[in-house]
């Protein structure tokens, strides 16, 4: 049976880097992007089971806009890893089952506690 497939799309080489490290480690098959403008593209392409966003991009829409996209075009969940504060996240954040939130800093077993409920099951 395949792993289940993640699409990553974190602009920080050193938390993305870390993510895939846990990722692979938790033997989900990882697909990282570069930038957020290819996120509609890989959906297509690789149908994943879950996308993990980061909540503030250089430029460009923020995680929740672009979460907000990605629900109507995907049976994905979505997951917003962001360092901002619970308000401003709650603020913004789309009232949809599918879309968790991660704070920044996280451990592993944080990690994997989400992965387990975002992706209803265990790697």
């Amino acid at each position: 049976m395949l792993s289940p497939v993640i699409i990553l799309a974190e602009d920080d080489p050193v938390i993305a880097l870390d993510l895939m490290v846990n990722l692979e480690h938790l033997k989900f098959q990882v697909v990282a992007l570069d930038n957020p403008e290819e996120l509609s593209a890989a959906n297509s392409a690789y149908q994943p089971s879950l996308i993990i966003l980061n909540y503030r991009y250089p430029k460009g829409p923020n995680g929740m806009e672009l979460a907000r996209n990605l629900l109507t075009q995907s049976s994905a969940r979505i997951l917003c890893v962001t360092g901002a504060g619970i308000a401003e996240v709650e603020s913004a954040r789309t009232p949809d089952s599918r879309l968790h939130i991660l704070y920044k800093p996280f451990s592993r077993a944080q990690l994997q506690s989400c992965l387990q409920v975002c992706c209803n099951t265990m790697a």
